[in-house]
């Protein structure tokens, strides 16, 4: 795994506790990410999506997914870091319409975690990553919405968004796969 200019961030395995603290950095990245939202119906437009992405691209396979479960741990227990600062805890969740896109960010940072490694790759890692994210979003929301406005409502209006996160991701992550630690 390549390292970087974050101190040898990508895969910290070897050291459970800097593992654990860079966890909880990229939880904490996640829940920020909800904080700045546009209020659409019946998915909201947020950065959580370049978090999640930039979160595994730049802490690694392992790491960024242990970030994105813990997210998904603390709002399954009811903490406020949905968007808008909602809460849905325990099977409250299940209800949500917006639930298959935070379990998605799990395997999707995991995906990002394999970033780095050319620019080209990193797009297309970051690329299917998000699709992955929309994919098993759209597939929830279908549950309520049905297939053809889940596509409508929770895929076609953040095409735009996700290329621009998704170049974001890729450039933040080869730019510090890039940087070599001393």
């Amino acid at each position: 795994m390549a390292s970087n200019s974050l101190g040898r961030s990508r895969e910290r395995g070897s050291n459970p506790a800097w593992a654990a603290i860079w966890i909880l950095v990229g939880a904490i990245s996640i829940a920020l990410g909800a904080r700045v939202n546009v209020s659409l119906e019946p998915v909201p437009m947020t950065l959580q999506t370049l978090a999640v992405l930039a979160v595994g691209g730049l802490l690694g396979a392992r790491i960024g997914a242990g970030a994105a479960a813990a997210y998904l741990a603390l709002v399954l227990l009811g903490a406020p870091i949905l968007s808008n600062g909602d809460a849905a805890p325990g099977r409250a969740f299940l209800e949500l319409k917006t639930a298959g896109y935070v379990v998605g960010f799990v395997p999707a940072a995991f995906l990002s975690g394999f970033a780095g490694r050319g620019v080209l790759f990193s797009l297309m890692v970051m690329a299917t990553a998000h699709a992955l994210i929309l994919a098993l979003g759209a597939a929830w929301l279908a549950r309520f919405v049905g297939l053809s406005a889940a596509i409508e409502y929770g895929v076609t209006p953040f095409l735009w968004g996700a290329l621009i996160k998704t170049v974001v991701a890729a450039a933040l992550t080869e730019h510090f796969a890039q940087r070599k630690t001393p």
